[in-house]
C-alpha cells in the first residue's frame, strides 16, 4: 500500500459528510439574501472544515490508541484463543494497530491539517460577508473542541460513559 492510500486511510474522509452538510447547508441558505453563492467562500469553508475534521480524526487515533481504547488482538499461548484486550472488530481506524503509520506521522499530518484549516479561515474572513468577529468565535471556539473531545476531555467522557 502506498503512503498517500495509508494517510488517506487515517483520515477517514467517510466521515466527511458530517462536516460538509453543514457548510452546504448554510451555503444554502446564504443564497436567496445574497443572491449568489461564493465559489471561493464555499471552497475555503470546505477546506478549514474538512482539514480540521481530519485532523480531529487523527488526533483520535493517537488518542485511542495511546489509552488502549483501540488495541490489537492478545494472543494467549497458552490455549491458543484469542483474547480481545478491545472489540477490535468494531474499531473503525486500524492505522496505528496495523502499523500502517507511526504515531508520530499521524499527530504530524493532524497537525499540518490543522494549520492549512487555519489558514483557509483566515483567508475565508477576507471574502465572506459574515462578520469576522462571528467567523472567529465559531472557528476558534470549534478548533480546540475539536482536539479536546479526543485528546483532553473526550478521554474522560470516554471513561465516565464505562
Amino acid at each position: 500500500m502506498h503512503t498517500l492510500e495509508k494517510y488517506l486511510i487515517a483520515v477517514r474522509p467517510w466521515s466527511f459528510s458530517t462536516s460538509m452538510m453543514p457548510v452546504l447547508l448554510g451555503n444554502a441558505l446564504a443564497y436567496p439574501s445574497l443572491r449568489a453563492i461564493s465559489i471561493i467562500v464555499l471552497l475555503l469553508t470546505s477546506i478549514s472544515a474538512l482539514c480540521v475534521h481530519a485532523a480531529a480524526n487523527l488526533f483520535n487515533t493517537y488518542y485511542d490508541y495511546i489509552h488502549g481504547v483501540d488495541a490489537p488482538l492478545n494472543h494467549n499461548n497458552n490455549n491458543n484463543n484469542k483474547e480481545k484486550i478491545n472489540d477490535v472488530d468494531s474499531i473503525d481506524d486500524r492505522t496505528l494497530i496495523e502499523g500502517l503509520l507511526k504515531p508520530n506521522d499521524v499527530v504530524r499530518l493532524g497537525l499540518i491539517l490543522y494549520t492549512i484549516g487555519t489558514i483557509a479561515f483566515l483567508f475565508l474572513t477576507n471574502f465572506s460577508s459574515a462578520k469576522e468577529p462571528y467567523l472567529a468565535i465559531i472557528f476558534f471556539g470549534a478548533l480546540p473542541l475539536s482536539f479536546l473531545y479526543t485528546g483532553g476531555i473526550g478521554n474522560y467522557l470516554f471513561d465516565f460513559l464505562i
